[in-house]
């Protein structure tokens, strides 16, 4: 106790400037990712920047503890990419023979590498760093349109059961992306069984790949399926 009360005394004000750049950094790509609906927003970047510096300071203070003049910042660095493995895979999603979240893994992953180059004392290194992560997130989206060009509509047909719970789902998506869920596009047919089995038309973009990516998450829902689909 009284060593921490000692510490707690001679805490530098240094420290807690690295935190608050480490919050910082991590706040600014979380908010761009968050602005994209990205399951990992502004917290879980605040959480990843501010754990790789403290895991980088704690290292400092076990070396001042033991008596050490100085620390291997490449061990460190390395626990922290070891780490990091783990989250970036939990965030990749194989689904349908698709492969989602390689871009939110990548970015978790350089916001470790943000996280311990504050730690290591380099903030501005890190605000440089987080400047040009968020021209990348953005810019390069805006290059994508630019050489992919107008989109170009496909007209799909979409099969489900007539429930409460599917609709409530699409619903949701289509206010999530912006689209309109029309209901003269929708033809119910009542099977011999006694079930309603809901036909629906839906245009999307295949062309930019954030645009199809709506089209994806409509076929994550249980039980929808894509009957057939058309260029326009």
């Amino acid at each position: 106790m009284n060593a921490e009360l000692l510490f707690l005394r001679d805490f530098s004000v240094t420290w807690l400037v690295k935190i608050g750049v480490s919050v910082l950094c991590g706040a600014l790509v979380g908010i761009e990712r968050q602005l994209k609906r990205k399951a990992a927003g502004m917290r879980t970047n605040v959480m990843i920047s501010l754990g790789a510096t403290l895991y980088v300071l704690a290292a400092e203070l076990i070396a001042q503890k033991v008596g050490m003049s100085a620390i291997d910042p490449t061990r460190v660095a390395g626990q922290v990419v070891v780490g990091m493995g783990f989250i970036g895979a939990g965030s990749i999603i194989q689904s349908r023979g698709r492969i989602h979240g390689l871009t939110t893994a990548a970015t978790l992953w350089v916001v470790a590498a943000i996280g311990v180059l504050v730690g290591l004392g380099f903030p501005l290194l890190a605000i440089g760093v987080t400047l040009l992560v968020i021209f990348l997130l953005v810019g390069v989206g805006h290059f994508e349109h630019l050489m992919l060009g107008k989109c170009r509509l496909v007209s799909t047909r979409l099969s489900f059961h007539d429930t409460p719970e599917i609709w409530e789902q699409l619903q949701h998506l289509f206010t999530t992306y912006e689209h309109k869920l029309l209901a003269e596009r929708v033809q119910r047919k009542t099977m011999p069984s006694g079930e309603t089995i809901c036909f629906m038309e839906m245009d999307y973009c295949h062309v930019h790949p954030d645009h199809a990516e709506f089209l994806l998450e409509v076929l994550k829902i249980p039980d929808v399926r894509q009957t057939q689909h058309r260029v326009d």
